[in-house]
């Protein structure tokens, strides 16, 4: 540890006093408070072992001093200290500032009360060249507009350590605030891939809907639907699957995303005297519209497109209003060739997606995955 003590010591009472100043607020005010003093401490820390050349014992010194200082304020532990320390590198001022003033292009950034919204909106585009200095801290109106600072500290932890990839790892942290994960369900939704399976399906969004429609319906819809909650062992018919989902409707919804809202099952559609039903019909609030979800157990086939263009045609006869967007539907199959499904696409002129689903006995186990890790590999790796 190459530090002076005078040095060590003016460093921890400055800081100290940083944690007097803020901790009141950190503990008594809104998450994003205690995530900014963490984001501070990090940044600190960093500072003074880049100037000072200071090892890494000198956080578990500081770790002691500062709960002995601090006995009724929590998270000032070594552990604790270093994750701070990664959060303020990982997201430093300049990555701050940058993703900033990229949402700038596509949404307005909202006021936090109190202040002035243009000139909070401003500032990011501002201080872009100067946030290059690592140096350089943001302040807690600039934080405060970033994705980061609505999710609670266990959440940017487990983050931290499943996500390495930044990009990817702010789609899951912009997730898990929209939908209220709780902190085991980015777990999972990492371990399932969700990333990779976001706007994976076979669809025609691009030709049917109009910006920004397009865009959110590719955030919304996935490939594959992963139903782990489901046991089945005979699926030869399409209502046992049905029934399935419908009995696990909540762990159904969170796989779908937030913003489905349930309408019915085998929803009734009086056509011409003649009676039809949708498998599954939802509204989605994000969207605004109508969803039409059909199952197939079976491989896809281009039949399947007509019927449900049927469907959808009717809901917008029958059920959509004025202030709607056009229905969207969704087909579920067991398995699906994507240039078969991308050609019966072809000139429809209703939006519809189309992705496979996979149930619990489709998925390795555990065990099956332990196996896999467990197992010797040769000199090349394989």
């Amino acid at each position: 540890m190459t530090k002076s003590p005078a040095e060590y010591q003016y460093f921890l009472e400055n800081l100290k006093r940083h944690i007097q100043t803020r901790q009141v607020q950190a503990m008594l005010t809104a998450n994003s408070q205690l995530l900014y003093l963490y984001w501070e401490l990090g940044h600190f820390i960093l500072q003074q072992q880049n100037e000072q050349s200071w090892g890494a014992k000198v956080i578990d010194q500081l770790a002691a001093d500062l709960k002995s200082e601090f006995t009724n304020l929590k998270g000032l532990s070594a552990r604790n200290l270093k994750y701070m320390r990664r959060f303020a590198k990982e997201y430093n001022a300049a990555i701050i500032m940058q993703q900033l003033a990229a949402q700038l292009n596509n949404k307005p950034i909202a006021d936090t009360g109190g202040g002035n919204k243009n000139a909070i909106v401003q500032q990011p585009a501002a201080q872009l060249e100067i946030a290059d200095n690592e140096s350089v801290i943001v302040s807690y109106e600039i934080f405060v507009q970033h994705p980061i600072a609505k999710l609670p500290w266990g959440h940017h932890m487990a983050l931290m350590d499943k996500v390495a990839d930044l990009k990817e790892r702010l789609f899951y942290t912009q997730k898990a605030f929209e939908e209220s994960w709780s902190r085991n369900v980015p777990i999972n939704k990492i371990e399932t891939k969700l990333y990779n399976r976001k706007g994976a399906l076979s669809n025609n969004f691009a030709d049917t809907l109009s910006l920004p429609q397009n865009d959110l319906a590719k955030e919304i819809f996935h490939d594959p639907y992963l139903f782990q909650f489901l046991k089945i062992d005979d699926t030869r018919l399409e209502n046992e699957l049905e029934d399935g989902l419908i009995s696990n409707l909540q762990k159904f919804l969170l796989e779908l995303g937030k913003g489905f809202a349930f309408l019915g099952k085998q929803f009734h559609l009086p056509v011409e005297g003649q009676d039809f039903y949708v498998d599954l019909l939802f509204f989605h609030t994000h969207l605004n519209c109508h969803v039409v979800i059909e199952l197939k157990i079976g491989a896809f086939k281009p039949d399947y497109v007509g019927q449900l263009n049927f469907y959808v045609n009717a809901v917008n006869g029958l059920l959509k209003r004025n202030h709607h967007n056009p229905t969207i539907g969704l087909l579920l199959v067991k398995e699906n060739n994507k240039v078969i499904a991308q050609y019966s696409l072809e000139g429809v002129n209703n939006p519809i997606g189309i992705a496979q689903y996979q149930l619990s006995e489709d998925l390795p186990t555990e065990k099956q995955l332990q196996d896999v890790l467990q197992r010797p590999i040769d000199a090349e790796g394989k």
